[in-house]
């Protein structure tokens, strides 16, 4: 799972929300090992950089 997780994280159209979405629909059972989640969190969050400023300004 971890490694879909980290192949959609790079999706253009994703929106933070979506991914959130995707990642807490994903039963634990499915991630024994947290590495691969937190890599793809990483890949998302490089991908999507512009993305996390405009949320970042929206809570401000």
């Amino acid at each position: 799972m971890d490694g879909y997780l980290a192949k959609i994280a790079h999706g253009p159209n994703l929106t933070l929300s979506g991914f959130n979405d995707i990642v807490q629909s994903t039963p634990e059972s499915a991630k024994p090992i947290h590495d691969g989640l937190y890599k793809a969190i990483d890949i998302y969050l490089k991908a999507h950089q512009n993305l996390i400023k405009t949320e970042n300004e929206k809570q401000d």
